[in-house]
């Protein structure tokens, strides 16, 4: 409003000019001109836009100025009339045909840059269709190779085949030929032996006719000395003589004839012996022939299960070549697709660019045409100048007598438009500090929506901290009431496993035993007394998520174990089944037991930074076990008692004594002479450490340097494995001497820093109130943990436990 009202009153108070003095200004202008000698064609764009911003500004102010004081002479009006239309239509004309050239420009400048991209796309689709075409060129070759080496591989085996047909071919013959020399061979064996047997006819006939004649002979020596006594038949017997001389000519002769046929049988069997041996030899050769044709045929069967195996493995080398091929034809088929694709793009990219470069020549043709009828209208346009030259001369002369005039007028309209240019710099002014005022005062106003937020958003934070606080307060509370309540003799803590498994977990599964409500809050908790454990029910006490760390369970839990220790009524164990980390059995009430003590000999020598170990196994050894025990174990011949450390005799029914042995059979003697000197029955167990030394470096364990065994006795009968609290000092005392001592003796492969660690961890958990917690691991999958806990193998408590999984109420 208050601007409205200084406008009205600067309006009011300035007088208006008339429109005459704003022509009076610029024909002056214009005289000076043409007196200074400057043509009207030679006036630049520049002087024509001054002169029509200085135009605009008059006629500006004239519209300002009231119509009472104006003074309109009719001849001034279209003079200047006359002279604007004009040169205000050649102005806007230039202007568009400029806009239009820029237009141009720009549309030809942007059709140069599309061209150029065009091209390099063409340049790298050039290229990529070169690498392309190399690598069909490339697949191509590969592929004939491929192909000629199919065709080599098929002459071969085609080849092969021949020459394993020819092979047979040969056999068969060979076979042939072979049982036609057997039968020959079976003939001529059949000849000989009908010849022996004649042979043998014939010395059968000469045998008996030898034996004839000796027959015959010594009859003749008895008729001779019958024929002394009786002469009387002298005669008889010469004529019996000279026929019997006769029979005997007659025999001679046939014996004659009978050695000439055994000479020609004897010749006969001459020749058929060399014919045997000719024949034999003919066999030898055969025989040499067959085992050469035998060799030839192993040759040829190798060769042959050889072309087999080929045969068998040139389908499986053609299927691999063809799969290769078809890839290799896949490839080339996507390729071309590539290609095709690429094909496809530069076509219709190369008709874009047709039809834009169409485009381009009709703008350019567009603008020839334009610029030509431009150049038109600027010749007709300087010929009108022409004329309104010489107009403007002949009215110069009336301008000249009005110009005077006009002048008072002109320096009382400076002044207004002085007075008024410098009041609405005033209310500019104004105006800008006005909106500053309102720029701030918006910043201060989001300044304090942002605090008003942040003291809501704390607010909230802290009724959530003081809801959660007393939340946890609650918790503990209840906690510690029911730490307070119940009496139990083990606590077990359950973390789930972070292992992945394939299986998906049933709704019965140990998943189950995540926390529903988060910060590890306790699921289940029951009191577990006497019957509990002699049902052998084991449920968990906590069951805690992956997301949480042992050292946060620690700290969740160090006042509940806190209580327990003070109690002196705990039993923690610990047992990965994902890593197989070694277990732990603690039960302070009833003492540490020597599981307990092999677990932390174990633990403390892996961990420790020595290069060797004491490697101390544990077992427990019967009377009637002795033998059995020992036979599989090395032995040492040179066996001596190294150290004997017993306890006073005041304490000897409940002590616990410890001796070092080297050797089995002085370790097996010494029990049995205990056991004798005692007169203990059978029943009664020792406990038995086989302690050696180990190099880490080393992973066989046939590598050692010595071998002790320390035979512990326990006198008295607990039916448990473990001591009472009042012994554990004074029983473990002479055991750990007798380690240092072990220890102090092996100091060139046992560091002692070990030996320390060893002696303050046993103490601490001797005297010590021990912050020890270990965590049962169970991968989600599991649905039974009863094989899990009878691994751990830490006495009868434990290995008859089970685990009971329940539901929300009573989670185990």
């Amino acid at each position: 409003m208050a601007n409205r009202r200084v406008n009205a009153l600067t309006k009011s108070k300035i007088p208006k000019p008339t429109l005459v003095t704003r022509n009076r200004t610029a024909i002056s202008r214009e005289h000076d001109n043409i007196q200074r000698e400057k043509p009207l064609k030679e006036i630049s764009n520049e002087e024509i836009l001054q002169n029509k911003e200085t135009n605009l500004e008059t006629t500006s102010k004239n519209s300002s100025v009231p119509t009472w004081k104006t003074v309109k002479p009719n001849i001034a009006c279209r003079a200047s009339q006359d002279k604007d239309n004009p040169l205000r239509k050649v102005r806007e004309r230039l202007e568009r045909q400029e806009s239009k050239i820029e237009q141009v420009e720009l549309t030809t400048k942007s059709y140069e840059q599309q061209q150029l991209q065009y091209q390099q796309q063409m340049d790298s689709l050039m290229k990529n269709i070169k690498n392309i075409k190399d690598r069909i060129s490339e697949t191509e070759r590969t592929i004939e190779n491929l192909e000629d080496e199919l065709f080599l591989a098929t002459n071969e085996l085609e080849t092969i085949q021949q020459n394993k047909k020819e092979q047979e071919r040969q056999l068969d013959e060979l076979k042939v030929e072979k049982s036609v020399v057997q039968g020959q061979i079976q003939l001529e064996e059949a000849k000989i032996q009908s010849v022996h047997s004649r042979i043998e006819e014939q010395k059968v006939i000469l045998n008996n006719i030898y034996e004839e004649q000796l027959s015959l002979q010594k009859q003749i020596q008895l008729k001779k000395s019958e024929t002394q006594d009786e002469l009387y038949n002298v005669e008889e017997l010469t004529t019996k003589e000279g026929n019997l001389q006769k029979e005997i000519a007659k025999l001679k002769k046939q014996k004659d004839e009978y050695l000439m046929l055994l000479s020609e049988q004897e010749c006969e069997r001459e020749k058929i012996i060399q014919e045997l041996d000719k024949l034999e030899a003919d066999c030898r050769k055969q025989q040499k022939e067959i085992h050469e044709t035998e060799d030839r045929k192993s040759a040829i069967e190798k060769e042959i299960a050889d072309l087999q195996f080929q045969e068998e493995s040139y389908p499986q080398r053609k299927q691999h070549l063809e799969k290769e091929v078809d890839q290799l034809r896949k490839e080339i088929s996507a390729v071309e697709e590539t290609i095709n694709d690429c094909r496809v793009k530069l076509s219709l990219k190369e008709n874009e660019y047709k039809t834009k470069e169409d485009a381009l020549e009709t703008l350019r043709n567009s603008s020839e045409r334009t610029l030509f009828t431009e150049k038109k209208n600027l010749s007709s346009i300087q010929s009108q100048l022409d004329e309104a030259k010489e107009r403007n001369e002949q009215l110069q002369q009336a301008i000249k007598k009005k110009d005077r005039d006009a002048e008072y007028f002109d320096s009382s309209v400076e002044q207004q438009h002085t007075l008024l240019v410098s009041l609405r710099n005033k209310l500019s002014t104004l105006e800008l500090r006005l909106e500053e005022e309102r720029n701030v005062h918006l910043i201060e106003q989001q300044k304090l929506c942002t605090l008003q937020e942040r003291t809501h958003r704390q607010q909230t934070i802290i009724d959530e901290m003081k809801e959660q606080r007393l939340k946890n307060g609650t918790i503990h509370d209840d906690l510690q009431r029911k730490v307070y309540e119940m009496r139990p003799n083990m606590q077990v803590f359950c973390k789930l496993d972070d292992c992945e498994s394939v299986e998906e977990p049933t709704v019965d599964s140990l998943q189950k035993l995540i926390l529903e409500r988060q910060n590890s809050e306790v699921l289940a908790r029951k009191v577990r007394d006497s019957e509990e454990l002699s049902s052998c029910i084991f449920p968990f006490d906590q069951v805690f998520d992956t997301n949480i760390s042992n050292s946060q369970i620690f700290r969740h839990c160090i006042a509940f174990v806190d209580q327990l220790w003070k109690e002196r009524n705990v039993c923690i164990f610990g047992y990965s089944t994902h890593t197989h980390q070694r277990k732990m059995f603690f039960d302070m009430n009833a003492g540490l037991s020597f599981l307990t003590l092999l677990h932390l000999l174990e633990s403390i020598n892996e961990n420790s930074g020595s290069r060797f170990a004491l490697v101390v196994e544990f077992f427990r050894v019967w009377k009637q076990e002795l033998e059995d025990m020992f036979s599989s174990s090395t032995t040492d011949a040179n066996g001596t008692v190294q150290s004997e450390n017993r306890q006073d005799d005041t304490n000897k029914e409940n002590a616990l004594t410890a001796i070092e042995i080297s050797n089995e059979m002085q370790l097996q003697d010494s029990i049995v002479s205990r056991l004798d000197f005692q007169k203990v029955q059978s029943q009664l167990g020792h406990y038995v450490f086989r302690i050696r030394v180990k190099d880490k470096s080393l992973h066989s364990s046939n590598t050692q340097s010595s071998i002790t065994y320390v035979h512990l006795q326990m006198p008295d009968m607990y039916n448990s494995e473990t001591l009472q609290t009042n012994e554990t000092d004074e029983n473990f005392f002479s055991f750990l001497q007798l380690l240092t001592q072990l220890a102090n003796r092996e100091k060139s492969v046992f560091s002692r820093s070990s030996t320390c660690i060893l002696t303050n961890k046993i103490f601490e958990c001797l005297n010590d109130n021990p912050k020890l917690l270990s965590i049962l691991q169970v991968p989600k999958t599991t649905r039974n943990i009863q094989n899990t806990l009878q691994l751990l193998n830490l006495g009868q408590k434990l290995s008859c436990c089970e685990v009971v999984q329940g539901k929300s109420t009573g989670h185990r």
